[in-house]
């Protein structure tokens, strides 16, 4: 890992669960009149390239072929795309115009190899044995099509698990698809109605990703905390990228995880230590899924704060683990604004700098809310559940909602509200 001061760093909560439900669900509304259900066929049309292509009816009106993903700053990585052998007009950056009578849509797919980005480039890539396709980059989607949406995949092994080759995109205020074609190298664990999976880029990355076994403590002492008994499945692909341009960090989409580990052979900043918090972090996410559109300072910097906790309680609170700690909450005084103003610079500038104070400061705001509870015989591990899964999405009222919970005194409160949130 690079030893670039830690907001430089592009972690894993900058494109995490609730961020891309956030930001997807105002991209890709309907364009003129609704048409039906697509299927968007998918086929390995060279070793490092893919070929999609959907059919539409002999009256279909015109629309819009477009990326949910145009408004994120996401490359799009779409090429040739083609209306019954002719080129498609480009109306924007991933968004082209679809003409009348319009019967099949074709796009090629360049695969990147695998190691030449990290995850929130959100790339399709060419693995050792196999194919990650990332909706973002890569499918641009039909703007009149209704739900539900499908991607049919050649004869072979995918995941999230299709049926006869079909899986079902996700709706448009979802985060985006993750999908892996092949046989992608894969170690899978069960404790407690909790299934890990870990899909490797190739197999040789074994022995550098994160532990297993810590991963699933880590997962469990989560699902107590957050008094999640249901099943719950959590999948990772670790994807290596060179060290000298290592910032490790995931980006969840639906059904996947997309986490960085080092391919070299150097010393990382952290580096077991992190590759927990990583995937703990977007476990957080799932764990505390919800269908409101909280503020991202809210869920990134509480996600930030228990991923913490619970990497160090499977690191027994060794020393590596407690200088990860200290130094994201020691990088949050980088930032002299307070969360809240700048979770609305973020949401209206969408200016993503911001986003590490929500990891960094953030994770010092809670540490500091635990500080003060334990100053009165409590602790902050009493309310993670009530705060985890709170429907309160009102930015001006959720300093009340957190007071109304802690019940700290006011005057204290009073200082933690000036010091960290406004």
């Amino acid at each position: 890992m690079k030893t670039t001061p830690l907001i430089g760093l592009s972690f894993s909560a900058i494109l995490s669960a609730s961020l891309c439900a956030i930001l997807s669900t105002c991209l890709l509304g309907a364009a003129g009149s609704s048409s039906s259900a697509a299927t968007y066929q998918v086929e390995r049309a060279q070793p490092d390239r893919l070929r999609i292509a959907t059919d539409r009816g002999r009256d279909a009106p015109a629309t819009i072929l477009a990326l949910r993903s145009r408004d994120n700053g996401i490359r799009s990585q779409v090429e040739d795309a083609e209306c019954d052998g002719k080129p498609l007009a480009a109306k924007d950056a991933g968004e082209w115009q679809v003409p009348a009578g319009c019967r099949q849509l074709r796009w090629s797919v360049p695969l990147q190899p695998s190691g030449t980005s990290d995850p929130n480039a959100q790339r399709s890539q060419r693995l050792e044995s196999g194919v990650l396709l990332s909706e973002a980059s890569s499918l641009p989607r039909l703007g009149d099509a209704t739900a539900p949406e499908y991607l049919q995949f050649p004869a072979g092994r995918v995941f999230p698990y299709a049926v006869a080759g079909k899986l079902p995109l996700p709706d448009k205020g979802q985060p985006f698809l993750f999908a892996l074609m092949g046989q992608v190298p894969m170690l899978e664990t069960a404790e407690q109605g909790i299934g890990l999976i870990y899909f490797l880029d190739q197999r040789a990355a074994k022995g550098k990703v994160a532990d297993m076994t810590q991963h699933m403590a880590g997962l469990k002492w989560l699902a107590a905390r957050l008094h999640k008994t249901g099943p719950q499945n959590f999948s990772v692909l670790w994807m290596g990228v060179p060290q000298d341009r290592l910032t490790l960090s995931g980006q969840t989409g639906t059904g996947l995880l997309l986490v960085n580990y080092s391919a070299g052979d150097g010393k990382e900043m952290w580096g077991s230590k992190m590759r927990l918090y990583v995937p703990l972090h977007e476990a957080v996410h799932q764990m505390a899924a919800s269908g409101n559109r909280r503020s991202a300072w809210y869920d990134e910097s509480l996600a930030s704060y228990l991923a913490s906790r619970a990497t160090l309680f499977v690191s027994k609170d060794d020393a590596g683990a407690m200088a990860m700690f200290d130094r994201f909450k020691a990088d949050g005084k980088h930032f002299e604004s307070g969360l809240i103003p700048m979770d609305r610079h973020v949401s209206e500038t969408g200016d993503v700098s911001g986003f590490a104070a929500f990891y960094t400061k953030g994770v010092a705001f809670w540490d500091a809310v635990n500080t003060a509870l334990a100053a009165q015989g409590d602790s902050l591990e009493n309310y993670y559940a009530a705060l985890a899964l709170t429907k309160e999405c009102d930015n001006d009222k959720l300093p009340d909602f957190i007071q109304t919970t802690l019940h700290l005194p006011d005057t204290v409160w009073s200082t933690l509200k000036k010091t960290y949130l406004l």
